[in-house]
């Protein structure tokens, strides 16, 4: 019983091994075509990510803006594919009336002058905020 317990940990080693080298990118087929430029929420202001909290309002953490476009606007979308972007990334939420909306928060208290969830809120009641409100 002894003997099978020394060999154990070895086998574990030995397979966890031969997996990692199985599992390896160096055996997969290059990717054909070429490289595409994926843009989320199009261009924004910047923020450090590592100081961001789950439920945290990104807006109150943004560096010194340095031009006034506001993600997921259809000003950031144009700018982002202007420098090339192929595709454009956005948080989708649906509102009371059931239309949809580029919206990355679940609630409007941190980027715009409206308060609750997107989808306590009809299109037009959407439509009067001022967005990017602070």
């Amino acid at each position: 019983m002894k003997k099978l317990a020394g060999w154990i940990p070895t086998v574990l080693a030995a397979t966890v091994l031969l997996l990692t080298f199985l599992n390896a990118n160096h055996l997969a087929d290059m990717p054909q075509g070429k490289l595409r430029l994926l843009a989320q929420d199009g261009i924004h202001q910047w923020f450090d990510r590592a100081a961001i909290a789950p439920g945290d309002c990104t807006a109150a953490h943004i560096e010194q803006p340095y031009h006034s476009l506001l993600d997921n606007s259809q000003a950031a979308l144009e700018s982002a594919m202007f420098i090339g972007a192929r595709m454009v990334e956005l948080p989708i939420a649906e509102t009371s009336d059931g239309q949809f909306v580029a919206f990355g928060d679940e609630a409007l208290d941190c980027r715009t002058d409206g308060k609750g969830p997107v989808a306590e809120h009809s299109l037009a009641g959407l439509k009067a905020l001022d967005a990017g409100y602070g």
